[in-house]
C-alpha cells in the first residue's frame, strides 16, 4: 500500500515580526482523521480516511539559500529572525489492490547473484 502525500498549502504570516520564541514556542499540529471512525459517518464507497498535519515556525537563516543577495548585506538580513511561516499537509491511505504485487525477477540479479525484486504497481 502507499499513501497520498504532498497535497497542502503554506503561507507567510505578516504582523508578528516583533515576536520572539522563548519557552512556549509554536509547535506542530494534527487534525485527526474524522471520516469512517464511527458507524454514523462510515460510507461504503469511501473506505479509508485522511488526515492533516502542519506546523508554525519562524524561517531560519537557511532561507538565505533561496533568497537573493550576496555578501555583507545578505548576512545582515539573515541575522534578523525570519518571517513566520505556517504550513499544512494532507495525507490519505491507499487501499491494497490484488493487481499490485512483488516477485523475484529470474533474469535480474545483483553482483552476488541474488535475484532482484520486480514491482508490479498501478494507482487505483
Amino acid at each position: 500500500m502507499d499513501h497520498h502525500v504532498n497535497a497542502g498549502s503554506s503561507g507567510e504570516m505578516p504582523g508578528f515580526e516583533d515576536r520572539y520564541t522563548r519557552g512556549a514556542r509554536p509547535i506542530s499540529f494534527y487534525i485527526p482523521r474524522y471520516r469512517n471512525i464511527s458507524a454514523a459517518t462510515r460510507r461504503s464507497d469511501f473506505l479509508r480516511g485522511y488526515g492533516i498535519e502542519g506546523d508554525a515556525k519562524r524561517l531560519s537563516w537557511k532561507r538565505g539559500i533561496a533568497q537573493p543577495g550576496f555578501g555583507a548585506e545578505l548576512k545582515k538580513t539573515l541575522r534578523e529572525p525570519g518571517p513566520w511561516h505556517v504550513e499544512m499537509d494532507g495525507f490519505g491511505e491507499m487501499l491494497p489492490r490484488y493487481e499490485n504485487y512483488v516477485h523475484l525477477d529470474p533474469t535480474r540479479v545483483d553482483p552476488y547473484g541474488i535475484p532482484q525484486l520486480a514491482f508490479h504497481y498501478e494507482w487505483g
